[in-house]
């Protein structure tokens, strides 16, 4: 989240065929006249300051706006499960939670997240899955980091397709799970949702 800042410094010299009596006559610029100068000098160190606090940015809860793909809706008892409105011919899904949590995962590698995802199916489900991980990326939504991670494995005889979204703000992290069977047709519906994320101000 840190913004790089560049400052300018201008600096003067005298030229080299300056005279003598030039030099000298400039060594006896009074104190008056030095205070005068120093007054108009910038305060580089202030300056800097400044720009250090202008750069750190803090987030408060705020509310994520986005568009579940066309034919999907909330399955019924299940509170950020979004399923196709053919549903259960169709096991393709959408997920949203909100984690309490400040821990930025955006830092990790690519290799220590696959064990996570690994680790994650063997705790829920005792089966040991192979992730594939095709894109591992940051980007950013209303300037909060998010990491998205497309992947996929073989559970329970059935290839899936899966792109995890997760957006980092303050004390929370928006995730929001696309899940397909391999040969799924979701794949545009899905990537319009994942375009339409925007937080309300």
């Amino acid at each position: 989240l840190m913004v790089a800042m560049l400052m300018t410094i201008v600096g003067c010299g005298n030229k080299e065929n300056n005279a003598q009596a030039e030099i000298e006559k400039e060594d006896e610029v009074s104190d008056s006249e030095t205070e005068i100068i120093e007054e108009t000098l910038p305060n580089l160190e202030g300056t800097e300051e400044e720009e250090e606090e202008e750069e750190s940015i803090f987030f408060s809860d705020a509310d994520l706006l986005w568009t579940l793909p066309k034919g999907f809706k909330e399955l019924k008892g299940e509170e950020g499960v979004y399923v196709h409105k053919s549903y259960p011919k169709d096991t393709s899904t959408v997920t949203y939670v909100i984690s309490e949590s400040n821990t930025d995962f955006s830092d990790i590698s690519k290799e220590e997240f696959q064990k996570l995802l690994e680790d994650d199916f063997y705790n829920a489900y005792g089966d040991e899955v192979a992730i594939n991980i095709s894109k591992y990326e940051k980007s950013k939504v209303n300037d909060r980091t998010a990491l998205r991670i497309d992947f996929e494995y073989l559970f329970k005889g059935t290839d899936y397709l899966q792109t995890e979204i997760m957006i980092f703000n303050g004390d929370e992290t928006h995730i929001i799970n696309y899940t397909q069977e391999k040969d799924g047709k979701w794949s545009e519906e899905f990537e319009k949702s994942i375009a339409s994320f925007s937080f309300a101000e």
